[in-house]
């Protein structure tokens, strides 16, 4: 494999450690809500990342989205019958309606 772009390696391990940040690239007509979607269309789209390059991006993506979901699963399981303003808050910090 070639060396992987310095700064997708950079997007890759921010990918994996902070999966909160990319919340709102669910679908593409959620993208322009974040402010790494530009970065990634680019790798997506550009000639100049290989093919692997843009592999390990789409899997990165589709992992970070797993985890968001579960977080949002450990949300509502940790709900009390009557909603705290810390879990309105955090509802409402993942899109869900509250």
């Amino acid at each position: 494999m070639e060396n992987v772009n310095e700064g997708l390696h950079i997007l890759l391990n921010r990918l994996k450690s902070n999966p909160e940040d990319f919340d709102g690239i669910g679908g593409p007509n959620e993208w322009n809500t974040n402010k790494w979607s530009k970065l990634i269309a680019e790798v997506l789209n550009a000639q100049w990342f290989s093919e692997e390059e843009k592999q390990q991006i789409n899997s990165a993506l589709t992992q970070m989205r797993r985890t968001n979901f579960t977080r949002k699963v450990l949300v509502v399981l940790t709900e009390d019958s009557i909603d705290s303003p810390e879990v309105q808050r955090r509802k409402s910090a993942f899109g869900m309606v509250t």
